[in-house]
Formats: structure tokens, sequence, C-alpha cells
């Protein structure tokens, strides 16, 4: 970590708000960009009662705009009552294993099903996140499983 001494003795850590505030920036933009130009785009009203396409879309970026802002605000906070140890950001081999684990369960959800697919992906988020207990790799994929097939049951 990259600290500076002070004149009194004490460490000062270099600035957080650039690199927080450019990545509120890039997701808070691609949210609004989704929202306003992209989504309106790319989907058409529908004559059916319902759910307009564009919808769910819709509501999703809206949620990933709200949680870059909730990002930006809890480190403005944490950075505030920073105890000076620093904390650390996660490699980003865990980004890559995440986005490898959502195009095999793609992968896999084209090739045999929707149930097999999130299933799958369920189980390998499971690991990548570190969890080990095997009740819990059984149970949380399991549980998805019974859901999806009850959902697909119903006819939904």
């Amino acid at each position: 970590m990259n600290k500076k001494q002070l004149i009194d003795g004490r460490t000062s850590r270099p600035s957080f708000f650039p690199a927080a505030f450019a990545e509120l920036m890039i997701v808070g933009g691609a949210s609004l960009a989704a929202i306003f130009i992209i989504i309106p785009a790319q989907t058409s009203p529908s004559d059916e009662i319902g759910l307009a396409p564009s919808f769910v879309p819709t509501v999703c970026a809206a949620a990933v705009g709200f949680l870059a802002v909730a990002q930006f605000i809890g480190a403005s906070i944490a950075h505030g009552t920073d105890n000076g140890d620093g904390e650390q950001r996660a490699p980003i081999r865990y980004a890559l294993m995440l986005m490898g684990a959502a195009c095999a369960a793609v992968l896999v959800t084209w090739l045999i099903g929707l149930l097999v697919g999130c299933t799958l992906l369920a189980l390998l988020v499971s690991l990548i996140l570190g969890e080990r207990r095997i009740w819990m790799l059984a149970l949380v994929p399991g549980c998805l499983a019974l859901t999806i097939y009850i959902v697909q049951w119903m006819g939904f």
C-alpha cells in the first residue's frame, strides 16, 4: 500500500476518491445508457397483456446503477473510518472465474437445459466464493433445481 509519511509521524493513504468516482461514472453511465438508449432501441412494445418486454432489463440496469451508487457511498463511509490497515481489493482472478462460470452455465443451458445450467452455476459460484461444506454445496444447488423444476412444471 502506497502511504505518505506526515510531519507528525502518522501515515496517510492516497485518496480513494478518483478511483471510486471513476468506477461510479463508468458503471453508472453504462446503467443510464442501458436504461435510456440501449433497452428502448432493442425492445418493442407488445400487444399482449402482461409485463412489457423492456421491464426486466430496465429493472436489472437500474439495480446495477443503484448498486454502483451504494458501492460509492459505502466506500466513502468505510474510507473515512479506516484504521490505517487498509483493505485489499480482490484479485481479478475471482472476477474472471465468475465470468467463466457464467459462460459455462450458459453453454450447459444451451446444450442441456435451464435446470442443469442454473444448478451448475449455483455450484460453481459457491465453489468460487469459497464454500467447502459438502451439505451446503448440495443444498443450495438442490433447492435451486427444485425451485426451477416447480416453476417449469407450473408453466411459467
